[in-house]
């Protein structure tokens, strides 16, 4: 499905929302050396390796969970991959550095609303490069385009932002949330037996999708972890598939960005009120999130609810 430019800007801004208010407790560290971004990755990703290994299931799954199973790579023309030939899941690290520079982002467009616009631009630059280093790599996923990334303070000609070492605590827990929410989609294609793209339909395709999405909102929920941090990715594919050249590398084989999270927050809502620890979730990211999540759900309503 097609989105307009438009619908997407504004669902982007929604889920802008959505993370303010959970950022009002975090903030992220500066993105660094390469090499310091592979580790920081690496430790995030044991942190959910950890959060997740009590409560996986089936428990036969489990050996999904060894480290050498789940690995960071620095760079790659994929977002996260399930590699189905040798059970292994690939995160590059520098998806996960986009993902601490929209945090800031975040944070940034909080202080200052008037931002909001430049704030949707940027997303635009960042899905415009990601889309060059696809069309840019090498056969084999090696990628040979290395342009820097610019964060939003500078794209938005701000000053740099002062990050206490508190927040940058903060943020590092904040992007185990995050992580685990791919990690979970990942592992949930594995889980459930499914299939690559090639083959199968499209609408099988699809339905794999939102399978794999429920498996991970069920799994970073049980976890006692938040799917909060983890739409700031969805802002990025929504972004990406209201453009010609994104709507056309995803539309036959993923859900529409729109639908994807409409289906994983209506659920997540549903949580928050009928299972016992539901109140204890919602102390955690704070009422006015549970409300801004509410007002992201009514807003998709009419696009995606079937």
């Amino acid at each position: 499905m097609k989105i307009s430019p438009d619908f997407a800007a504004r669902t982007a801004i929604a889920i802008l929302s959505v993370l303010s208010g959970f950022a009002a407790n975090a903030a992220p560290t500066d993105v660094d050396s390469s090499q310091q971004i592979i580790n920081a990755s690496k430790r995030t990703i044991a942190e959910v390796i950890r959060a997740f290994r009590p409560v996986l299931r089936p428990r036969s799954a489990v050996v999904l969970l060894d480290p050498q199973r789940i690995l960071v790579i620095p760079t790659a023309d994929f977002n996260a991959y399930s590699d189905y030939t040798n059970k292994r899941v690939l995160i590059p690290a520098e998806f996960m550095a986009e993902t601490l520079l929209q945090m800031q982002g975040t944070l940034l467009v909080e202080e200052k609303p008037s931002l909001r616009n430049r704030y949707v631009a940027w997303l635009k630059y960042l899905t415009e490069r990601s889309q060059h280093i696809l069309q840019t790599a090498t056969r084999g996923g090696v990628v040979t385009d290395h342009s820097p990334l610019i964060p939003f303070w500078k794209f938005a000609n701000q000053p740099p932002q002062y990050i206490s070492p508190h927040f940058k605590h903060v943020i590092a827990n904040a992007m185990v949330d995050a992580a685990a929410l791919v990690v979970g989609h990942e592992l949930g294609h594995l889980v459930l037996g499914h299939r690559q793209y090639t083959e199968i339909s499209s609408e099988t395709s699809q339905r794999q999708e939102y399978e794999a999405d429920a498996f991970a909102e069920d799994l970073v929920s049980r976890a006692g972890l938040t799917i909060v941090p983890g739409l700031a990715f969805y802002e990025r594919f929504i972004i990406s598939e209201s453009s010609s050249s994104g709507g056309a590398a995803y539309g036959h084989t993923h859900p529409s960005a729109e639908c994807r999270v409409y289906r994983m927050v209506k659920r997540n809502l549903e949580r928050m009120t009928s299972v016992e620890h539901g109140r204890e979730y919602v102390e955690r990211i704070g009422e006015n999130v549970e409300a801004q999540l509410q007002s992201l759900v009514d807003s998709l309503r009419d696009e995606c609810a079937q």
